[in-house]
C-alpha cells in the first residue's frame, strides 16, 4: 500500500494531542490559541453553555451567578472581580460630577439614570466577552 506525501503546509503539521489544553496550542500547530477563539469566554465550566446576557444583566452582582442550564453556582474570575471595583469608582466619580454640574434635581436624576445605564451596559458586554467563570467552592470542607 502506498501513501501519498501531503503537499499542503496545513496537512504537514502535527495533529492536536488529546492531553493539550484548547487554549494553548500544541507544538508544531498553526493554531492561534486563545486569540483565535470565536465563542465568548463567559461559559459555564460545568456544562459548557454560554452565560446569557439576561443572566448577567439581572444578576444582583455579576461576580456570583447561577448557570441557567445546569443550576451550578459560579464565581467570576479576576477580570470580573476587578471590573466590579472599577465600576464602583467610575459610578461614584460620575455621580459627583453630575451633582456639581446640574443645579436642577430633574436634570441630575436624568443624567444619573442615563450614565448608570451606559456604564452597566459596558460592564455587561465586557463581562460577556472577556469574563471567565469558575465553579464556586463551598466553604465547608
Amino acid at each position: 500500500m502506498t501513501t501519498t506525501r501531503p503537499n499542503h503546509a496545513l496537512q504537514r503539521t502535527r495533529r492536536e494531542r488529546r492531553g493539550c489544553s484548547r487554549g494553548v496550542p500544541c507544538a508544531g500547530s498553526l493554531s492561534l490559541g486563545r486569540l483565535g477563539r470565536t465563542t465568548p469566554m463567559a461559559t459555564c465550566p460545568h456544562c459548557n453553555t454560554r452565560v446569557s446576557l439576561r443572566t448577567i444583566t439581572f444578576a444582583l452582582c455579576p461576580i456570583w451567578i447561577v448557570c441557567p442550564a445546569c443550576a451550578t453556582k459560579l464565581v467570576g474570575g479576576w477580570f470580573i472581580k476587578t471590573q466590579g471595583v472599577i465600576i464602583i469608582v467610575v459610578v461614584a466619580t460620575f455621580t459627583v460630577l453630575v451633582m456639581r454640574s446640574f443645579p436642577a434635581w430633574r436634570d441630575r436624576i436624568l443624567w444619573l439614570a442615563a450614565g448608570v445605564f451606559v456604564i452597566s451596559l459596558v460592564n455587561t458586554v465586557a463581562t460577556l466577552l472577556w469574563g471567565r467563570y469558575e465553579l464556586r467552592q463551598s466553604r465547608a470542607a
